[in-house]
């Protein structure tokens, strides 16, 4: 990183001033959040969009501890937090695969596992129609709506952002062949 411009930085402190809160949503270690926190130190204002962008990913962050911190409060910590309706990020071990026909022809399907115990079934991500198997790691953004039935499963729809991920490590994506 550069360093910031001086009168750049006097300028984002004055603005910094000007929203209250902004702060501390600039302070996480979210992508997003570098990022906004860069710009800021470097031109020394955000646009009215960024600005709720950097509320709404430290909002959405908070949310995610929040519900880190009541699943380790509960009697069984082994026992997964009760799905949410939210679009979020999946991260999970493919379980099974299936093409299941429907009105607009045959659809792949896959049931995913995620590292919590929740389990999500829903439409194979096209970026991973040709090569995702059970067994596979994979990591993708994707609405999740909860079971009527069962508070640790669900469905998920309209995946984007897929990946395979490498067996061994999580949250590195394997090379694309």
């Amino acid at each position: 990183m550069t360093q910031p411009n001086p009168e750049a930085l006097k300028s984002a402190i004055l603005f910094l001033e000007g929203f209250p809160g902004l702060d501390a949503a600039l302070q996480g270690d979210h992508i997003i959040t570098k990022d906004l926190r860069n710009a800021l130190f470097n031109y020394g204002s955000l646009s009215d969009s960024q600005v709720k962008l950097a509320f709404d990913v430290h909002s959405e962050v908070e949310d995610a501890l929040s519900r880190i911190a009541r699943a380790r409060e509960a009697d069984d910590p082994r026992t997964p937090l009760a799905l949410e309706h939210e679009r979020r990020k999946i991260i999970g071990t493919v379980i099974s695969t299936k093409l299941q026909n429907s009105e607009y022809g045959p659809q792949a399907k896959m049931l995913v596992e995620e590292i919590t115990g929740n389990r999500l079934y829903g439409t194979v991500p096209t970026r991973l129609r040709a090569r995702v198997e059970a067994g596979e790691r994979v990591r993708f953004d994707a609405e999740i709506k909860p079971s009527d039935d069962d508070p640790h499963f669900g469905f998920f729809k309209r995946p984007t952002n897929a990946e395979l991920l490498a067996p061994a490590q999580s949250d590195e994506p394997q090379s694309a062949e």
